[in-house]
């Protein structure tokens, strides 16, 4: 409510400046009120970001009028972003980057608080016998944040002994075992991992 005005068009446009305590008028007048839409802040936060210029700013909104959630990304390694929630610990994203809302809060100066959501990118393992046959099947779908144990299966090739896996086709000296806990062998989503037999 920001005070009473004059009007010459039924309260259409009101008078610049509202009535003043003073003002006495000599016959029924009729006043309208002046009213100024609530105005609100999007703030945007991540627990995993300590530099907080990687952060977008804050947002100023006013109520009844549509805008937009910043379009603007953040990065973290091993993981895509995928939006945005009001629950600091959610994994389902309430607003996309980009999308309009309106009236997010209807209280003069609130602070609506939105949170980063990540999805955890995903690779694959495949296993490469080097020369060999029967190596294990590959396997899929692993997540970057997620331990998972190495194929327990063994490759064969006539007239050698199996090492163990490596990350490069001419190794001689393993780094994985069958059956190893591994996680996190690659950041980058969608990424094929080789693992040859040493």
């Amino acid at each position: 409510f920001t005070g009473w005005f004059e009007s010459d068009d039924n309260g259409e446009t009101l008078a610049v400046a509202p009535v003043d305590n003073d003002t006495v008028y000599p016959s029924d007048t009729k006043l309208y009120a002046g009213w100024r839409a609530n105005s609100y802040t999007v703030s945007y936060h991540d627990k995993h970001t300590s530099d907080l210029l990687l952060l977008p700013g804050p947002q100023t909104f006013t109520y009844g009028v549509s805008g937009s959630i910043t379009e603007q990304t953040i990065t973290r390694n091993g993981y895509s972003f995928a939006g945005w929630s009001l629950s600091e610990d959610a994994v389902q994203v309430d607003y996309l980057p980009g999308q309009e809302v309106l009236s997010l809060a209807s209280e003069d100066g609130a602070e609506i608080k939105l949170y980063a959501v990540w999805a955890a990118n995903n690779y694959t393992i495949v296993f490469d016998a080097n020369g060999g046959s029967n190596a294990p099947g590959q396997q899929a779908g692993i997540k970057f944040d997620e331990e998972v144990a190495l194929a327990s299966g063994v490759p064969t090739r006539s007239g050698y002994r199996f090492l163990g896996w490596s990350l490069t086709s001419g190794s001689i000296v393993a780094a994985y075992q069958p059956g190893d806990k591994v996680k996190g062998l690659v950041a980058s989503s969608g990424v094929v991992v080789t693992l040859y037999a040493v």
